[in-house]
């Protein structure tokens, strides 16, 4: 098995509904379940996104704001794009499942995992349906080799961040505002990715 760490302009992902989501000041996106081009996400913004728009965009099947703070807007929602990639000619069915590492106003950056071959002909065809895809990185998979690797990348880094700072000394030495002034990204993001990150250790050690 391999892992690749892709990247596609924003402008690319605009007319698949991301556009209403960037114009809003996308912040990121965690993916909470996905199968083929199908998934559930919770999505963070800086504004209040045109809730009309939301509702008249094909490929959101139901969303619901979830949380906000006057700074942050989050929202849970849930995509489909696969009669948009099918038009394409790109059959959703036979992508990796994959999980966004990072998201910011030039390029959305996700890993998938799969065989060689799996990866290359996904690639190959996100490229014939014009996506201008850039791999970044691409190495080794070895599924639940140890408890880390039920992570994705981002919950790693941070997770691994926040350790170097001092966050799960005692007493603390460090705050989620201190991790996240380094990624460029709001304290409560970075709650959000430890608590995930903890929960999937935990589910994996105590299972």
């Amino acid at each position: 098995m391999r892992q690749a760490v892709l990247s596609v302009s924003s402008e690319a992902v605009a007319d698949y509904g991301f556009a209403v989501f960037q114009d809003a000041g996308l912040r990121d996106i965690e993916i909470l379940s996905c199968e083929g081009a199908r998934g559930v996400s919770r999505i963070h913004l800086t504004e209040e996104p045109d809730e009309q728009r939301l509702n008249e965009i094909d490929t959101i099947r139901w969303w619901e704001q979830v949380a906000t703070d006057g700074a942050e807007y989050v929202y849970l929602l849930e995509m489909d794009v696969t009669d948009q990639l099918a038009r394409e000619g790109v059959d959703a069915d036979e992508m990796p499942r994959g999980e966004w590492v990072n998201v910011d106003e030039h390029e959305f950056s996700f890993e998938q995992a799969g065989t060689q071959d799996t990866l290359s002909e996904a690639i190959a065809d996100l490229e014939d349906a014009g996506f201008d895809i850039t791999l970044k990185r691409l190495r080794d998979y070895h599924y639940q080799e140890t408890p880390l690797d039920a992570l994705t990348e981002r919950q790693r880094e941070v997770l691994e961040l926040a350790y170097e700072l001092g966050y799960y000394d005692v007493p603390r030495d460090s705050s989620t505002e201190e991790i996240a002034a380094e990624f460029g990204i709001d304290g409560s993001t970075v709650v959000e990715h430890l608590q995930r990150a903890e929960h999937n250790l935990l589910s994996t050690l105590l299972s």
